[in-house]
């Protein structure tokens, strides 16, 4: 089962008191919080939808190896249509989307987890009744989505598109908080929570002789060139220089004494690039090596540190 994840970062704060996804929560920023729980609940694939500060935000979280797409129009558009932009790169590439706006930062990865394993065609978290982000969907309603013309948000494109929402409660008050509450006792107490349940092994997997020729940043690089067929497409979306990007393929090229990026310069359409069969191969053995690394890792971490951590103890993100 493939979970991508869309974050909507592209809109205008709508006041003072809502959080930002540039705002510091703790001390890192909420778009950054978003990522890293995102991350420590094993979702790879995350696609962040800009506009309002894009430049920033992208530059923020270039290393966190986030998927960028802009949304050209975003003072004049609602975020259903940041939610298309997102969706439209998402379609064929996942099974099912983990969606949520970048002012929400304080949900964990325990409610991520209930999502996943609650199987629902749309499964929503609630909180003593109340329903928050994110939202788990099917990628089968990805084309009723995109054919959604009303002004009602994506809760009414589900409705209009005949989906059944199942409610999942959870003791997170987290999926609610959209405000930056300052320094009160009870934003201090949910931020602790918070963190508690963001402790994971944070691990950078490159493959090296005497310097590090491969890692995540040349994995998505790649990734993207397979996905686009264009390297300048590629570039854009990771927020790096196109000089930047082949002096990546060419060093690893060197490395592996083989061809990975086959490229077709000029007709009609432009230069075309893709991956060879050894490119392909490669990329294949790379995401299923760190993906089995990844997971005997976290296994390994909360053998030996769940009781340093209290990993097993509730939350309570919810009580009153």
């Amino acid at each position: 089962m493939k979970i991508g994840a869309l974050i909507a970062a592209a809109g205008l704060p709508e006041s003072n008191s809502t959080c930002g996804p540039l705002d510091n929560i703790g001390t890192i920023t909420a778009i950054e919080r978003i990522v890293a729980t995102l991350r420590n609940a094993g979702i790879s694939r995350i696609v962040a939808v800009t506009g309002h500060n894009s430049d920033e935000l992208e530059r923020l979280l270039t290393s966190s190896h986030v998927i960028f797409i802009k949304n050209e129009n975003y003072e004049t558009t609602d975020m259903l249509e940041s939610v298309k932009h997102g969706l439209r790169y998402l379609q064929g590439k996942c099974d099912r989307i983990l969606f949520t706006p970048a002012d929400l930062p304080l949900f964990t990865s325990n409610t991520i987890q209930s999502l996943l394993l609650s199987n629902s065609p749309i499964a929503v978290p609630v909180c003593k009744g109340v329903p928050g982000h994110p939202v788990l969907f099917s990628a089968d309603y990805i084309e009723d989505i995109l054919s959604y013309r009303g002004d009602g948000g994506l809760q009414e494109a589900f409705r209009w598109a005949g989906g059944t929402t199942d409610y999942v409660e959870v003791d997170d008050r987290g999926i609610l908080v959209d405000e930056i509450p300052g320094s009160s006792d009870e934003y201090q107490k949910l931020l602790n929570l918070h963190n508690r349940n963001l402790v994971r092994v944070n691990l950078r997997i490159g493959l090296a002789r005497e310097k590090i020729f491969f890692d995540e940043q040349v994995f998505t690089l790649l990734m993207l060139i397979d996905e686009t067929g264009n390297v300048r497409e590629a570039c854009n979306r990771m927020h790096i220089s196109y000089t930047t990007s082949w002096n990546l393929i060419q060093r690893l090229e060197n490395e592996l004494h083989c061809p990975l990026v086959a490229r077709t310069k000029g007709g009609l359409k432009g230069s075309h690039s893709e991956l060879t069969a050894q490119g392909k191969e490669f990329l294949e053995l790379y995401a299923r090596f760190t993906e089995e690394l990844r997971t005997e890792a976290s296994a390994l971490f909360r053998k030996r540190f769940r009781d340093f951590f209290k990993m097993d103890q509730p939350e309570q993100g919810c009580s009153e």
